[in-house]
């Protein structure tokens, strides 16, 4: 209780209300000595005194114990990148063991509990051991299934069936994630029709601003998904060069018309990695060295501290305002030492083992590892 602030609080309220010590102790039934006593931390009262107490000043229960079981989202941001960033400076496990700890302090707070499963999630990797990563994702999905058992926002719970469905893949329970997905498909598909009549409904109202907000991120939305897209279609299809080749050079194009690489550079880098994999294949040497080139080059732009923000640009000039109204903000989930570590893993497959030693090959991957 001592951590709650409650020997503060207490000291605090009792001058505001201008009481002294022993008119508290009279009022409740208790010695001087012991409000005393609870004041200076020596000790603390019943349990059953609590609401007595906070019936004398008026406030809550909680309030008086200086406890919140919700965080605001500027608290929120700070918890997330404040642990992201110590897992690239403290021992794994004292930041995993911390982030439990506040998982337990904030049990009904679920917008924070669904960033705890995103950390869990971005950083399982650096647990040093396969097994005990595992363990990692597996507790991620039990909080995920707290959050659906328990949390009443929409909006929140269906964040969660989505980070869960990505925690089930990496756990390999496919047939469970087709399942959990193929139902929310039909629900989804709803929302989309929605989300053009409440376009068109704004237009209608005169709230042209509205329009414009939600047509951008209609537009931005889906252009990251038609990325995104492209890269898992070049994964399915990779046998198939000729394919291939089409798909490249289309979503090259969409690419260069809607600036991806500096827009979502993350999803152009994972495209350029997927494509380097593909020509890898097929033993396109040369164009397999320029994706890597390109790989390397995008992540290393992102890197730069005034790019790590996501952010739109002048023809998706309200993506910005967008992305602040997320819970963590425009900031990248990730701090930089582990997008590296994470850019350099991917080069690791062992589908380039064939190009590893070219020198481009080698050059980005000198790059990725440079602070």
């Amino acid at each position: 209780m001592n951590t709650l602030q409650f020997a503060d609080n207490l000291t605090r309220l009792r001058r505001e209300k201008k009481v002294t010590q022993e008119e508290l102790a009279d009022f409740i039934g208790v010695t001087k000595a012991s409000v005393s006593k609870w004041e200076t931390r020596q000790s603390l009262p019943d349990i059953l005194i609590l609401p007595q107490l906070a019936s004398f000043f008026n406030v809550t229960v909680d309030e008086l114990l200086g406890y919140s079981p919700q965080l605001s989202k500027e608290q929120i941001q700070k918890q997330y990148y404040r642990l992201a960033g110590e897992f690239a400076s403290r021992p794994f496990e004292d930041v995993i063991k911390e982030s439990e700890e506040l998982v337990r302090k904030y049990y009904s707070c679920y917008s924070f509990l669904y960033q705890i499963c995103l950390l869990w999630l971005n950083h399982f990797m650096l647990a040093g051991d396969e097994k005990r990563g595992q363990e990692i994702l597996k507790k991620a999905d039990q909080l995920c299934g707290h959050i659906l058992d328990d949390c009443k926002d929409i909006r929140i719970c269906n964040e969660t069936v989505m980070i869960r469905a990505v925690i089930r893949l990496m756990q390999g329970r496919v047939n469970e994630v087709i399942e959990q997905l193929e139902e929310l498909d039909q629900t989804q598909r709803m929302e989309r029709t929605a989300d053009s009549l409440l376009i068109q409904a704004y237009q209608m109202a005169g709230e042209k601003e509205k329009a414009i907000r939600r047509t951008q991120v209609s537009m931005f939305t889906h252009l990251m998904l038609l990325i995104d897209g492209a890269t898992l279609y070049l994964d399915i299809q990779k046998e198939e060069m000729e394919l291939c080749s089409e798909i490249i050079r289309r979503t090259d194009e969409i690419c260069k018309l809607f600036a991806v690489e500096r827009l979502v550079p993350n999803s152009a880098a994972l495209f350029h990695l997927e494509a380097a994999m593909v020509y890898t294949m097929h033993h396109h040497t040369e164009e397999a060295l320029e994706r890597v080139r390109l790989y390397g080059t995008v992540i290393d732009w992102m890197l730069k501290e005034e790019n790590l923000k996501r952010h739109g640009d002048d023809y998706f000039d309200t993506i910005s305002k967008w992305y602040d109204s997320f819970d963590l903000g425009g900031r990248a989930p990730r701090d930089k030492k582990t997008i590296r570590d994470s850019a350099v893993q991917g080069l690791m497959h062992p589908a380039f083992d064939e190009i590893r030693e070219q020198e481009i090959f080698r050059n980005t991957i000198r790059i990725l590892k440079e602070e």
